[in-house]
This record gives structure tokens, sequence and C-alpha cells, in this order.
């Protein structure tokens, strides 16, 4: 082999050499990136999974926070069920207290009226009574009177018939 062979075999395996060093850090390069992109790739999927188990966790919040909302909402719907029904109750207890004041002041000047009218009969009971006394007293007298006359008139008679007789 002659020298310029060799020169252009050292030259060919130089440019090889060369070509594989750069292919060999092309290679390192593309091994780095790999490299870089599965810890990527481990990194999201550990991510993912404390995604996954954060959003499962999340879900059975929501069943039980949805679950304790709706029996909340019976709750509430019983409450205002319950307190409707105390409004009506109310107002029918108002409605028939103010019938029953109604029929307090009706009573009460019922009564009034009624007191009324019996001061009224005690005072004519009390004048009756009066007049009947005097009335009484008047027709004992009266009666006294002619008593006593017809006393004296049956004495004087018997008087009369008793001189005669003797």
């Amino acid at each position: 082999m002659s020298q310029t062979s060799l020169q252009a075999r050292v030259q060919s395996l130089a440019e090889s050499l060369r070509a594989s060093e750069e292919k060999c850090a092309e290679l390192e390069s593309c091994g780095m990136r790999y490299k870089a992109v599965e810890d990527e790739v481990k990194r999201l999927r550990k991510e993912l999974e404390e995604a996954r188990e954060v959003s499962s966790a999340s879900a059975a919040s929501l069943h039980k926070l949805a679950a304790e909302m709706s029996s909340q909402a019976e709750t509430l719907a019983q409450a205002q069920s319950e307190r409707d029904l105390a409004r009506r109750d109310r107002d029918a207890i108002e409605r028939q207290m103010k019938h029953l004041e109604m029929e307090c002041e009706r009573k009460d000047r019922d009564l009034e009226a009624a007191e009324a009218k019996l001061s009224v009969v005690k005072a004519r009971k009390r004048e009756l009574a009066a007049a009947n006394e005097r009335d009484s007293a008047t027709t004992v007298a009266e009666a006294q009177r002619r008593v006593d006359a017809e006393i004296a008139r049956l004495t004087e008679k018997q008087e009369g018939e008793v001189s005669q007789i003797s």
C-alpha cells in the first residue's frame, strides 16, 4: 500500500471515527433526552396516580356531601312543612281569639245591660216593697179601724140588747 492510499485510508478512518463519535454523541444526547423524557413520564404517571387518588377521594366526599345535602333538603322540607302547619295553627288560633274577644266584648255589653236592668228592677222592687209596706200598713190600719169599728158597733148593739133585756 502506498502512502497516499494509507493516508486516504487514515483519513477515511478518521472521518469514519468522527462520524462514529458524532453518532455516539448524538446517541448519547438522544439517551439523555430519552432519560429526561422517561423521568418526566414517571413523574407524570405519579402525578396522574395522585390526581386519581385525590379525584377518588373527592368523588367520595362529593357523594357524601350529596347524601348530606339530600338529607338536609328533606329536613328543611319537613321543617318548612311544620312551620307552615304552625303558621296555619297560629292563624286559626288568632282568628279564634278574635272571635272569643268579640264574644267576650258582646257578653260584657250584655252583662252591663243586664246589670243596668237588674239595678232598675232592684230599685223598682225596693219602691214596690216600700209601697207595699205603706199599703200594708195603711191596709192593716184601715182593717184595724174597721175591726175596731165593728167591735164597737157590735158592743153597742150587745149593750143595747142587754139593756133592753134588763
